[in-house]
């Protein structure tokens, strides 16, 4: 199952990308960086709007959130930040691999350090 959006009338995801993409300069390698301290505070409102699966109880939310923030496309939205948060060809792009137990693992999330 995806990260994705919780639903209703107060999250607004778009707000804050839009605070986001304020301080967010893309390099034309694709490298993000931030200025300011603005970022410190988004990160974490981004967290608690999203809706994690089950198997993603012992993972860094936190780290997910930043490493999506930073590989996300300069377009940076809330559907690109979806993309970039969400696993892709059986990887996950936010340095997350899942492990479900099918194929003899414990249903553990291993982080990658890549």
């Amino acid at each position: 199952m995806p990260i994705k959006w919780k639903s209703g009338p107060r999250f607004k995801p778009g707000v804050i990308l839009k605070r986001v993409r304020a301080v967010r300069t893309v390099s034309e390698t694709g490298q993000s960086s931030f200025a300011g301290f603005d970022i410190h505070e988004c990160t974490p409102a981004l967290q608690s709007m999203l809706s994690f699966p089950d198997a993603a109880e012992s993972v860094d939310r936190a780290t997910l959130v930043w490493k999506a923030l930073s590989n996300a496309p300069k377009d940076l939205n809330p559907e690109t930040f979806l993309v970039a948060i969400n696993p892709k060809s059986g990887s996950y792009p936010a340095a997350v691999s899942w492990a479900d137990g099918s194929q003899g693992g414990s249903g553990r999330v291993i982080l990658a350090t890549t």
